[in-house]
């Protein structure tokens, strides 16, 4: 799609720091943590990724300053995630589903640095970036996964082949594609936003597929999370109609 070119240094940077962030640990934390908790309740987690972005984003840009309604509504994001979070604590503590939960956090954590960190880099052509992050992604994992996990075992890649290419493909890569189209075009709050439609395929699929079910509390801090996200973009878009000559 004549989207090939040399790389430079610069463009290097963006895809090492962006596969760190936007590949290495999201997808390695969140495979490690939906083995301990709910898909739907990984997904309302994965959720708090907009908060996470409207923190960084005050803090690491030069768009707006950080203000006081900016602070109350990630302390209200928090506390959503804390609600979401709090009953897998309070069963498990730090082990088990407990210990699922903060690797799942580390994902929506890492994302918003990551998306922040696009922001703030020169533009890199998308379809170049997607490939050059998956591949940093993969030279940092794989490894990984042969010194914790041991050899492939071909015969169930084989088995398993036709999922593994949807998730790779219309579940991974194409996302990956738009998302950094969407956060150049709109900015990073805005694009963290569509993170909002997870945890409604995730609790769909999750009650249809899987039978599971979650407490009435988490869907209480989903709420707080996406209020808090939106307030904070509603104003931030205010401030800027203001600025405006």
């Amino acid at each position: 799609m004549g989207q090939i070119r040399r790389l430079s240094t610069p463009d290097l940077a963006t895809l090492a720091v962006g596969g760190v962030l936007l590949i290495a640990v999201p997808f390695a934390v969140m495979a490690a943590g939906l083995q301990t908790v709910p898909s739907g309740l990984g997904g309302m987690l994965y959720a708090s990724m907009p908060v996470f972005t409207l923190a960084l984003t005050r803090l690491f840009t030069t768009d707006e300053k950080p203000t006081i309604i900016d602070a109350l509504c990630v302390t209200i994001g928090i506390i959503g995630v804390a609600i979401i979070a709090g009953p897998s604590f309070v069963v498990n503590g730090v082990t088990g589903a407990g210990a699922g939960v903060l690797l799942i956090l580390l994902a929506p954590l890492s994302y918003a640095a990551g998306n922040v960190w696009l922001k703030l880099r020169p533009s890199v052509p998308p379809l170049l970036l997607t490939a050059g992050m998956f591949g940093i992604g993969a030279i940092l994992t794989l490894p990984l996964s042969f010194a914790l996990e041991g050899g492939i075992d071909v015969n169930s890649v084989l088995a398993a082949g036709g999922p593994l290419f949807a998730l790779v493909a219309f579940a991974t890569a194409l996302p990956a594609v738009l998302n950094y189209a969407l956060v150049r075009q709109s900015g990073a709050n805005m694009a963290s936003y569509v993170m909002f439609l997870m945890p409604g395929f995730a609790v769909l699929y999750g009650a249809t597929f899987l039978g599971e079910r979650l407490p009435p509390s988490a869907f209480v801090g989903l709420a707080l999370v996406v209020s808090a996200a939106v307030g904070g973009e509603a104003l931030s878009r205010s401030r800027a109609k203001t600025k405006r000559p």
